[in-house]
């Protein structure tokens, strides 16, 4: 049967109920004991509800406890993960501005290549001009003198000889300037103007850059793309090969003096 210890000895649920029964509160201690029961164990009675009373108050604490600190845990996770995709997020963007930088980088070193570019075939269209205006200076006194009939003791023939060289200079030097031709340098890729000699080669226009000769490939290519008689061959440059005459057979298939340095260019005919 269930009950209470008190006082050292079992009292059944019922003698604990007639205790309560029989007990009531004052106003000094809040129980006082009737029908001649013992004092001591209205007092054991008290105590026990006492201690009852404050292992449940001490509980409910506990449990408050444990939830706050469970709520506290759950707070610092999520923190946490917010600020692991903080991190991610801010690894991003500095990828992204890694990758700009170098584009920004990259497309800074083709404007320069382009500026520089810009520059140096306008320089070559205020040389070209200049040739093209002491050209047409050249072949007007000489028009002149041939108009007049005297030349210094040439004869009429060799001033009109010399007027066709210059005009057709002058016209070299306008499709010079119009085409872009390179007549100062040549690399592969530059535009190159092939004009005939007298021995049936055919050398580059140039202008301190002298010796530089049409290939025989280029020179059938052009032939078969325009006809036998040519005046001109024009084209970017594919290849350049450099050689030296020597006073060997098939070493200097142009006639020049023996250790003259010369080129031999492939062009791609226009």
């Amino acid at each position: 049967m269930a009950g209470l210890w008190i006082g050292g000895r079992h009292t059944t649920n019922a003698k604990a109920k007639e205790v309560g029964n029989s007990s009531r509160p004052n106003s000094q201690d809040g129980w006082v004991t009737v029908d001649g029961e013992d004092d001591s164990l209205a007092t054991q009675v008290k105590e026990a509800l006492s201690l009852s009373s404050n292992g449940d108050g001490k509980s409910g604490s506990d449990n408050g406890q444990g939830g706050e600190a469970q709520n506290l845990e759950q707070e610092l996770r999520e923190a946490r993960e917010k600020m692991a995709q903080l991190e991610a997020k801010c690894a991003s963007l500095g990828q992204r501005c890694t990758r700009a930088d170098e584009d920004v980088q990259s497309y800074k070193t083709v404007v320069r290549c382009k500026e520089e570019e810009v520059a140096h075939l306008r320089a070559q269209l205020v040389l070209a001009k200049s040739e093209a205006e002491a050209a047409k200076l050249e072949a007007s006194h000489l028009n002149a003198a041939l108009s007049a009939g005297t030349a210094a003791g040439r004869d009429a023939d060799t001033l009109a000889e010399e007027l066709e060289a210059a005009k057709e200079r002058e016209q070299l030097w306008k499709i010079a300037a119009r085409s872009r031709i390179s007549y100062t340098s040549f690399e592969p890729g530059d535009f190159a103007l092939f004009l005939p000699t007298s021995n049936g080669f055919f050398v580059a226009f140039n202008k301190g850059c002298p010796f530089r000769y049409l290939s025989s490939e280029s020179l059938e290519a052009a032939k078969a793309k325009c006809g036998e008689h040519l005046s001109y061959v024009v084209g970017p440059l594919i290849e350049i090969s450099e050689s030296q005459a020597m006073d060997e057979p098939n070493c200097n298939p142009y006639g020049l003096p023996i250790g003259t340095p010369y080129h031999v260019c492939t062009v791609a005919v226009q």
